[in-house]
Order: C-alpha cells, then sequence, then structure tokens
C-alpha cells in the first residue's frame, strides 16, 4: 500500500496494486471526521462545495479557510473587456518596491500636531527607516538610528534634534528603549508599520496611547 498526503487539501490517498487487477484502485479517505496518521493530524471539513446537479463534492472547507465566489457574468464580463479594463491599471509602479501602512485617520491627526518643520523632517526619516513587523527605526545593516545619525542626514543641529526626538517620544509618535547604554527607537504602529503583522512587544509598547483609540 501506497500512501501519498496532499498537505494543501488535508486528505491522504491510499493507492492499492493488486495482481489480480489491471492497474491501480485509487480512492480517497475523505469522511467527516478528524483523524491522525504518524502524527499528522487531519482537520473535519466544516462545510462543501457541491455539484446541485450530480450532488458531487467538488471541494471541502475547513476552519479558517476563506473563499471568494466569482459570478459567471463577472467573469464573461471580464473577460470580455479585459483589455479595456487592464489598460488603465498600472502595475509595479514607484521608486521601489518598499511600501508603509499609513493609517488614513493618524495621517489627519499628524497633520493637527502642529509639529516644526524640522521634526516633520525627523519623522518622515524615520518612517522611511522603520523595519518589518519590529516597528524599530533602524538603517544600514540593522543598525539602530542615533541622534547624531539624523543630525548627519538632515544637516540639522544636535539640540534642534534632540527636541524633535523629544516631541516625537511625548506625543506617543514614537517610543525610546535603551539597554547597555544604547538607545532604540522604535515608531507607533498605529500610525505607520511595515508588513502584514506586527510583533507582541511593539503592540503592547504602543497599545495604550492615544493613536490606539479611534475617535468616532
Amino acid at each position: 500500500m501506497l500512501i501519498t498526503f496532499n498537505k494543501r487539501a488535508k486528505f491522504f490517498k491510499f493507492s492499492l496494486k493488486c495482481s489480480y487487477i489491471n492497474g491501480f484502485i485509487d480512492f480517497i479517505y475523505g469522511k467527516n471526521f478528524p483523524c491522525t496518521f504518524n502524527g499528522v493530524i487531519f482537520l473535519e471539513a466544516v462545510g462543501y462545495v457541491v455539484d446541485s446537479k450530480t450532488g458531487k463534492v467538488n471541494q471541502s472547507i475547513y476552519e479558517g479557510d476563506k473563499l471568494r465566489i466569482v459570478r459567471k457574468s463577472q467573469a464573461e464580463y471580464y473577460q470580455k473587456h479585459k483589455e479595456e479594463i487592464e489598460k488603465d491599471r498600472i502595475y509595479n509602479f514607484g521608486q521601489d518596491k518598499n511600501f508603509s501602512m499609513l493609517s488614513e485617520y493618524a495621517a489627519k491627526q499628524l497633520a493637527d500636531e502642529k509639529l516644526t518643520s524640522s521634526e516633520y523632517r525627523v519623522l518622515l526619516l524615520m518612517i522611511s527607516h522603520t523595519h518589518y513587523k519590529s516597528g524599530l527605526v533602524a538603517y544600514g545593516n540593522n543598525q539602530p538610528m542615533t541622534k547624531e545619525w539624523i543630525a548627519e542626514k538632515l544637516n540639522i543641529g544636535k539640540k534642534t534634534i534632540d527636541n524633535a526626538v523629544k516631541t516625537l517620544i511625548d506625543r506617543g509618535i514614537i517610543a525610546e528603549n535603551t539597554t547597555n547604554q544604547r538607545t532604540k527607537y522604535f515608531f507607533n504602529p498605529y500610525i505607520q508599520y511595515k508588513g502584514r503583522w506586527i510583533n507582541k512587544t511593539l503592540y503592547e509598547m504602543f497599545k495604550n496611547t492615544r493613536w490606539a483609540k479611534l475617535k468616532e
């Protein structure tokens, strides 16, 4: 007996080869209950996509699955007007492929913060150097951004940078963490972040800031 696994479909398939049968007898073990084989757990289906005419199960649906229904009329319309639709779409645009997620609410709030021009410049520089998931503000090979580096990069005096960073910290836009005499800055993910998720440490750092409380 040969047992092969299909990880995406969450079932396993037995293939039997019998000397008195020409070829293979294949069948799918797909009953509606969970099972375990060699430590691998196969989950119970919570629903099915069924052909209404034949009653055949075309697809099993498992907890956490996401389905998108495309109507026949939608598909036909797209195929018919594909060239016209696509000509107005621009893909892979921009100066590079690195983008940040900026909250609409936060953008409006930032506009009302009445920061100085130097503070806004420091803010934008930090946004461009925020790392994925961790929110760490760093440059180069994960080097935490320092006030000295910012001052040199923006050609602004050290005292002005000190005041700008303090303002950003006081207003909850960034957070400061110092360990072993080394200071790191982290950007508030409720304002801007990179990636599809953030780590728990970053979440805990900013979850009680005013930026996390959306006004109705």
